[in-house]
């Protein structure tokens, strides 16, 4: 009963984050709001390794792949992420991200020769795929809706960047603790946003928006719950029940995250919308199993621990 409390906890933390980080970028420049929260899970996740006693030392080659992983992993993928969530509704976010993170990882792990072609799972990607046109077509054919289209490809761009990363460090995750290349990730990966949004967001990072009550709330709870709490979690949970088990977690975050959308924040999502989402989950469950997903982190504290991590 312990652990599966632990895996509803874990649903309802990731599933949340994209709500908070909508709250967030409704506000506050979206690179520092970003760089920021990962930075500050950073430095958290390497002191909570150092009081464990655990070593911050890594081979010199680790941890400039870990650097670069986060760069891509942190930087590239939330940069987009929380740029594109400006303009699409916080449930659609977490369908897309949540629910192309285990397509593709399966789809670029066939292409790096790491996993077995299976026509079956190959399937799950045509799907996922299909889902993603659906889920999109309605703001592609509405007026005046160009942002919110960006919005949509800035979000799968920066989750398939996001698979990439995953599948092409795997041997460095094998090798380095997962707390630590986590913390390691989330440093790099927030720093680096904090370093590009100076010159592209520098006027808005010093306005008042930017520390209001709203802000400043959804800040820290994307820092202890979604980062803390999710991969404490997520982590507890892979050591007790095993990668394929714990990747259930990819059907239940997007129907939480389109729930509270469209409880707290009225968003509205039509049949077609829905439907995209649906056929997206249906391509989740067919590259299920020997897939093993890193949390999207928005959910979670990095998308590191793929050893793993939120």
């Amino acid at each position: 009963m312990r652990l599966k409390l632990i895996f509803v906890a874990l649903c309802l933390a990731w599933g949340s984050t994209w709500l908070a980080i909508k709250i967030g970028v409704g506000h506050a420049p979206p690179l520092w709001f970003a760089g920021t929260r990962f930075f500050a899970a950073g430095c958290l996740m390497l002191a909570y390794h150092r009081v464990r006693r655990g070593p911050l030392a890594i081979p010199r080659g680790d941890l400039l792949r870990a650097l670069a992983v986060g760069a891509v992993a942190v930087g590239v993928t939330f940069g987009l992420i929380f740029w594109g969530e400006q303009y699409v509704a916080s449930g659609i976010t977490g369908v897309l991200a949540q629910g192309l993170v285990p397509i593709g990882l399966y789809g670029f792990a066939v292409a790096f020769g790491h996993e077995a072609f299976r026509f079956g799972r190959a399937a799950g990607i045509a799907l996922g795929v299909c889902g993603l046109l659906v889920l999109s077509a309605p703001a592609v054919h509405r007026t005046g809706h160009a942002h919110e289209v960006a919005g949509i490809a800035a979000i799968a761009v920066g989750t398939l960047a996001y698979c990439v990363a995953s599948v092409a460090s795997r041997d460095v995750l094998r090798r380095t603790p997962a707390l630590l290349m986590s913390g390691l990730e989330n440093l790099a990966g927030g720093l680096g946003l904090m370093l590009v949004s100076l010159p592209l967001e520098g006027g808005r990072i010093a306005s008042d928006a930017t520390v209001r009550g709203a802000v400043v709330l959804s800040w820290l709870y994307l820092v202890v719950v979604g980062s803390l709490v999710g991969f404490t979690s997520y982590v507890l949970l892979l050591k007790e029940w095993g990668a394929a088990r714990v990747s259930h977690y990819a059907f239940f975050t997007p129907v939480i995250a389109l729930a509270l959308g469209a409880a707290l924040y009225g968003e509205h999502f039509g049949l077609v919308e829905l439907a995209g989402a649906a056929i997206i989950l249906v391509g989740v469950w067919t590259t299920r199993e020997r897939t093993r997903p890193a949390p999207l982190p928005s959910a979670a504290a990095a998308p590191s621990a793929r050893s793993q991590d939120a």
